[in-house]
């Protein structure tokens, strides 16, 4: 029995490792988004804006990681999201909540609106992209990132915070910010 006990806790201390390590690759990139974005810079009719780049770096980051794990875990994929990406994912969007809604508090124009819910929408699917080679299950990203639907998770809740109250999307309109189940 204190063998299972040790073996659970080194478990334990291998996943905590493992979720410090991908928030430690992460963090810097939307960190450095506070201050080297121009958030409240003017944007042209019909001009085209496109995610920051903190965000494709995050998503890189993320997902090389994940390509780590699945290589050296002996664990299904819906293991290594339960007991490990979950837990990353969290402090991924923490600090996603912290650059918008901390941070870039000062920055309230509608262009700085436009370009939060451009950078958040466009995490949200790349995170769900299906044509990656690596990918969260289908029911990784119901959980988290399919925003209109009711249940969930602490991560759906604080993007939908976000978008609510940050970037000035309505309840009624997170279908067109979240991820979409092609199949449903």
């Amino acid at each position: 029995m204190e063998a299972e006990n040790e073996l659970d806790a080194h478990i334990t201390d291998i996943q905590t490792k493992f979720v410090a390590i991908i928030n430690d690759a992460c963090k810097p990139a939307i960190e450095a988004a506070a201050t080297s974005i121009d958030w409240d810079a003017p944007i042209e009719k019909n001009q085209v804006v496109n995610a920051a780049s903190y965000v494709e770096a995050t998503v890189t980051t993320l997902f090389s990681m994940i390509k780590i794990l699945c290589q050296v875990l002996q664990l299904t994929q819906a293991q290594i999201e339960d007991e490990i990406l979950e837990t990353a994912m969290g402090k991924i969007v923490n600090h996603l909540h912290s650059l918008f809604v901390d941070k870039t508090a000062l920055f309230c124009s509608r262009f700085a609106k436009k370009r939060m819910k451009v950078d958040l929408k466009s995490f949200i699917h790349s995170v769900c992209d299906d044509t990656k080679p690596q990918k969260f299950t289908s029911e990784f990203k119901q959980k988290h990132f399919l925003l209109t639907s009711e249940g969930g998770s602490k991560i759906k809740e604080t993007l939908i915070e976000i978008f609510t109250t940050r970037c000035g999307v309505k309840r009624e309109e997170l279908a067109e910010v979240s991820w979409v189940d092609v199949l449903e």
